[in-house]
């Protein structure tokens, strides 16, 4: 079935669903031995992360910084929108998509209020973040790297710190380079079977 893909500040009923299935994928468990489906995908990603290919390097892993980044992600966010519609019980469920170029055209100064991060969104930035659906409270952290490494287990709040690593986000000029350059076929990325609103 074809699905919609819609920008989440333009569509309130599609963000809420989001918010709700992504909710209802950390409290489904497939298997009792198991972690949550949520934190299966946050496994996958560790793991990806640091599986190194070749084997004998540090640079290049087997989900990032290779010809495998576009299609390695395309399947992940695949098998996501599935297991949304899954647990939503609605296959028209398109995963939704937040298009941060058009807050990379707002000075940096307010590029973290856009409303992303309103409490009906995504919530805002803290340690923990005290506000929206992903707050202290309703929100656990059940996994995450050690110091030296290590995924292992733990029950901690979401944090978020806007503006740490980088100080404001790419412009629609600068997606459009980075397009361009890492797109010399351009039926690479073509829809099949997807409408994006």
């Amino acid at each position: 079935m074809a699905v919609t893909r819609v920008n989440i500040l333009n569509n309130n009923t599609r963000r809420d669903q989001y918010i709700r299935g992504v909710k209802l994928l950390k409290g489904d468990i497939l298997r009792p031995e198991w972690p949550n489906t949520y934190d299966l995908f946050v496994i996958w990603h560790y793991v990806a992360m640091n599986t190194f290919t070749p084997p004998g390097q540090n640079d290049r892993n087997s989900a990032h910084r290779g010809p495998v980044f576009l299609p390695w992600h395309r399947w992940m966010l695949i098998l996501i929108e599935h297991h949304l519609q899954r647990v939503l019980g609605d296959d028209s469920f398109g995963l939704p998509y937040w298009d941060w170029s058009g807050d990379g055209e707002l000075p940096s100064t307010q590029q973290k209020n856009s409303p992303i991060w309103a409490d009906d969104c995504m919530g805002g930035s803290g340690t923990p973040v005290n506000r929206g659906p992903f707050a202290q409270g309703s929100w656990n952290i059940n996994v995450r790297e050690d110091a030296e490494g290590n995924l292992v287990r733990t029950n901690s709040s979401l944090r978020r710190n806007f503006g740490a690593r980088i100080s404001k986000l790419p412009n629609r000029g600068k997606v459009q380079t980075a397009v361009n350059r890492g797109n010399p076929n351009p039926s690479y990325d073509a829809p099949h079977g997807v409408q994006i609103q």
